[in-house]
């Protein structure tokens, strides 16, 4: 990284410490907890990402992981949770659950709209 890339994204992480200082210092610390416990190796890659990504890329990504995890956690509870089974009567109902999941059928299969954000990685 040449000396005036390192001099603007100093500068632009000290704007952002300070921005958030200023208007919600709480909203920075799981943020710090999380990255002083990274390993040096994770850092680096993380930096690495960010040379290729913006981050504003690396969070609507990150909301489409997170949001396909709470997803499958909840398709675990209807298929194999007594309770939620039991209601469960019909394939309709699970078609309807899975029309807007299409993705877990494969990548080919998810609707554009989910894919959008991730093709520009």
């Amino acid at each position: 990284m040449d000396e005036a890339k390192a001099t603007r994204s100093k500068a632009l992480a000290l704007s952002l410490l300070r921005e958030t200082f200023e208007t919600d210092p709480e909203a920075l610390l799981p943020i710090l907890r999380n990255f002083s416990q990274l390993p040096q190796a994770r850092i680096d890659e993380l930096k690495e990402v960010l040379e290729h990504t913006t981050l504003s890329q690396l969070i609507s990504l990150g909301r489409e992981v997170g949001n396909r995890v709470e997803f499958l956690s909840g398709l675990n509870a209807v298929l194999f949770e007594r309770a939620i089974k039991k209601r469960m009567l019909e394939r309709r109902q699970l078609h309807r659950i899975l029309a807007h999941e299409t993705w877990l059928f494969g990548e080919e299969w998810a609707s554009p709209a989910t894919t959008s954000d991730s093709s520009k990685c």
